[in-house]
């Protein structure tokens, strides 16, 4: 095989960037690769700058899709501990006995403590995810997807939800089913669109339940405040349901 350019040469190699035939006088070497010239050579290193960023953006919305999991359950068992705690403390303000304070105070304390400790330990989890899915996809055994929307997780699905829903007030169904589309393809996937509807009710909930419980100082007045907001809040999502799961595999 003769060089491109030198046709008495024999060539030594292919060019990295366009394959063009190379002799040894053509040759420019980088990173134990050949290049025919200096505008292949820019040109693969622009390639390869842009390749390792999709490769970390889409390894790190991975990882952030693996960790969803636990950072749910972080923020559902940091409320439901500080919930209880600061009904546990209410009552002891009102009197009902300083055992009361005894449970409250460290409860509240605990709920800040593992809201810390979870959030370090979850930071380096992502880390380590991240790095996992980065090796995964250079070495092949994950495709990478150059062109795919890659979406943003539950909590940003539920904020998309949110603003669209108030802008679109006005429209009672239709609203709630577009805000449903942008926020479920917004999540990045169906999983990540169901759990950004039912979020909002379980907090909801949640809230209701501590609210009723420090003013009633009854545990089951205010468990029964707090599911009835749950299914009062479950009984209108029907059309932002439907939507969620249209954008959420319209985000495939």
């Amino acid at each position: 095989m003769e060089c491109h350019k030198h046709t008495t040469m024999e060539a030594a190699g292919t060019c990295s960037n366009c394959g063009k035939p190379i002799c040894k006088d053509c040759i420019i070497a980088k990173n134990q690769k050949y290049f025919c010239s200096n505008e292949c050579l820019d040109e693969k290193s622009l390639f390869n700058k842009e390749r390792d960023k999709n490769i970390f953006k889409e390894a790190s919305t991975k990882a952030g899709f693996a960790n969803m999991g636990f950072g749910l359950l972080l923020t559902f068992a940091v409320i439901a501990i500080f919930s209880f705690g600061f009904v546990f403390y209410s009552l002891g303000l009102e009197g009902k006995g300083a055992h009361f304070y005894v449970i409250g105070v460290p409860l509240m304390i605990a709920s800040v403590v593992l809201f810390v400790v979870g959030l370090v330990w979850g930071r380096k989890r992502l880390k380590r995810k991240t790095d996992e899915y980065t090796q995964e996809i250079k070495t092949g055994k994950i495709e990478l997807k150059q062109n795919k929307t890659i979406g943003g997780g539950a909590m940003i699905g539920m904020v998309w939800m949110f603003l669209i829903s108030i802008l679109l007030f006005w429209l009672p169904v239709l609203g709630a089913f577009i805000a449903g589309i942008i926020g479920g393809k917004k999540s990045g996937g169906i999983g990540s669109a169901f759990a950004a509807v039912f979020l909002p009710s379980i907090i909801f909930g949640i809230i209701l339940f501590s609210i009723a419980t420090s003013l009633s100082g009854i545990p089951m007045i205010g468990a029964i405040a707090g599911g009835g907001g749950f299914i009062l809040s479950l009984a209108h999502i029907g059309p932002l349901l439907v939507g969620a799961v249209i954008g959420g595999a319209l985000a495939k």
